[in-house]
């Protein structure tokens, strides 16, 4: 059996562990790194401890929200394997359950799990079980974004624009080289329009706008250090210049910690962000395509409980 683990999670409260007898592993089987040798793994360790597990595996889009939304308070923990998109659907499934709704768990997959990269959760199964079984949980925030969850960020503006372009054939077979691809295929395409973004008072006119819910973007970069997916708040990040040369510019100061604020990304604080333009622009949330402008983002209330992270602010 897996004996517990001692060791010096930061910001995770002890009295915050639920008891965990009953585990719903619910998975994306298109997602990339989908593994049905991890998920027998967690389930073994799991029904080794006394734990009921089943398993489901999703079908379609939206089949996630809709099998985790139907569970009602018969499980215990909801553990989702499979990218941001699946945690996405299973946080909109947890959302419209009535009363005590389950702790989610990530068993990471998909092309990056920025979520899982956020709140530092394993990626060995062994260790992914030894933490349901535990039980710890820390807060988990996220958004809405007109009525839909997020858990990493809503944006418009061309970031969405490369979402809305992406080819899902390309980006199984190449991961996140597909996005560079739709990156270069949008520059050729003509100009977004304008954004106009209205926050913390101000009205802002941008080319990008990104209303984070966590601090990183894109796999293991900080974009938004002023909030993060395990504490409460919202921040707005900006970019006046949406040009190549000025997009490489910023992209190279994240990946080597220099300043990106003098190459026009802001971020600030906003309990609500409205994004708008002149003419519709495309929206993205958590790395899906979600129509168009006008956008408003808020931040949802109560928080989820998150079983196994270790980052945390």
């Amino acid at each position: 059996m897996i004996e517990r683990e001692h060791d010096t999670r930061q910001a995770i409260d002890q009295d915050g562990a639920i008891e965990t007898r009953h585990v719903l592993i619910v998975a994306n089987p298109k997602a990339g790194g989908f593994s049905e040798a991890t998920l027998a793994t967690i389930a073994a360790a799991l029904a080794e401890n006394a734990r009921h597990v089943e398993q489901r595996l999703s079908t379609r889009e939206g089949d996630i929200r809709d099998i985790v939304a139907d569970i009602g308070g018969a499980f215990d923990v909801v553990a989702v394997h499979g990218g941001d998109g699946s945690i996405n659907e299973a946080v909109d499934g947890l959302r419209r359950i009535e009363g005590r709704r389950p702790a989610l768990a990530i068993i990471a997959g998909g092309t990056a799990n920025v979520l899982a990269l956020e709140t530092g959760a394993r990626f060995d199964a062994t260790q992914i079980a030894r933490d349901i079984i535990d039980g710890r949980t820390t807060p988990l925030h996220y958004g809405l974004a007109n009525g839909r969850p997020f858990v990493l960020m809503a944006s418009a503006g061309l970031d969405a624009a490369v979402v809305h372009g992406l080819s899902r054939r390309l980006k199984a077979a190449i991961g996140k080289g597909a996005y560079v691809a739709a990156a270069i295929a949008q520059k050729l395409r003509p100009r977004t329009p304008d954004l106009v973004v209205t926050a913390a008072g101000q009205s802002i006119v941008c080319r990008l706008a990104i209303c984070a819910k966590a601090s990183r973007y894109g796999g293991d970069f900080v974009v938004a250090p002023g909030t993060h997916a395990t504490r409460a708040g919202l921040q707005l990040v900006i970019v006046e210049n949406d040009g190549l040369l000025n997009l490489l510019r910023i992209g190279w100061r994240l990946m080597t910690g220099g300043r990106v604020d003098d190459a026009g990304l802001y971020a600030l604080a906003a309990d609500e962000v409205d994004i708008a333009a002149v003419s519709p622009a495309p929206a993205q949330v958590d790395g899906d395509p979600f129509g168009t402008t006008p956008l408003r983002a808020t931040l949802a209330t109560p928080p989820l409980k998150l079983i196994g992270a270790r980052r945390t602010r």
